[in-house]
């Protein structure tokens, strides 16, 4: 089956993040709902591989969950996973229209990793220079400075021993999101904590940007399973790490979605995930 192919695919990436593995996982599902290898009698089969690709992205279980309700409504696999795919494009469409307003003109802004949410606003601004950390050990910051480079932004890649010094001189801090829990929460990349209380330190504000299908629809912050990984040190050996960073809601001064800027707080947060689940699930 596709879907057991693109599983194996989302738990190998290291560059790309939450937003492609939801839209990988959903193209499988389409491929394999068309050809006939699925239906709804294997959804919790299918739902259990999609969560098991990455334990700690939330559109994963929102892919599932949606898979499922999908099913007990009448609908097919295939046509969920269709009007999820949709969303995904309308979801980045609509930020890169908030980021033409949201960002002021001029501002410096600090960042790291890759998120796609992040790419479309800033590409959608016009900052005075992007500073990217490099994002070690996956390196995904020096993609997202590649991207934004050939957009033509000013750009700068730091080592990210120096995220500290250049939260200093920024304006504002952004990252994207795997996951945002209720409580409220936000996961991302490993170094999103030592940003955040950098920019904590210095009064600068932390924001993250995310599409709606990435709160969680139940699990609390201390419960979200986060990845570990390992990585090969020449002359050492293997280390693991974390991949992701749990920043704590007081940390964070507010949020970029597709529905504009909010507070970060939990009824803003689960009104979001409702229209999301409202828009997929309805006639």
């Amino acid at each position: 089956m596709h879907i057991l192919t693109a599983v194996e695919e989302v738990r190998r990436e290291r560059v790309r993040g939450a937003s492609w593995s939801m839209a990988r996982l959903a193209r499988a599902v389409i491929e394999d709902d068309d050809s006939g290898a699925i239906s709804c009698n294997d959804v919790d089969k299918v739902s259990a591989a999609i969560v098991s690709a990455n334990r700690t992205m939330a559109p994963l279980y929102n892919l599932a969950s949606l898979l499922e309700e999908g099913c007990r409504s009448g609908r097919s696999m295939g046509d969920t996973a269709r009007r999820i795919l949709w969303y995904i494009d309308e979801a980045r469409r609509k930020l890169y229209s908030v980021g033409e307003y949201t960002v002021p003109e001029g501002a410096r802004i600090m960042t790291l990793s890759y998120s796609s949410a992040v790419e479309t606003v800033l590409i959608a601004s016009k900052p005075s220079m992007v500073y990217v950390a490099e994002s070690l050990p996956g390196g995904e910051g020096v993609e997202l400075a590649r991207a934004l480079r050939r957009s033509g932004k000013p750009v700068s890649l730091i080592p990210d021993s120096m995220v500290p010094h250049i939260v200093e001189a920024s304006d504002i801090v952004m990252v994207g999101a795997d996951a945002v829990t209720l409580d409220p929460c936000l996961f991302n990349k490993t170094g999103s904590l030592a940003a955040a209380l950098a920019a904590s330190r210095f009064n600068k504000p932390f924001i993250p940007v995310f599409e709606s299908f990435k709160v969680h629809p139940s699990v609390k912050c201390p419960a979200i399973e986060v990845e570990v990984r390992l990585y090969r040190v020449k002359g050492w050996g293997d280390v693991s790490y974390r991949l992701f960073d749990r920043v704590e809601g007081d940390l964070v001064s507010g949020a970029i979605t597709e529905h504009g800027v909010s507070k970060f707080s939990p009824g803003e947060l689960k009104e979001a995930l409702y229209k999301f689940y409202e828009l997929i699930l309805g006639e």
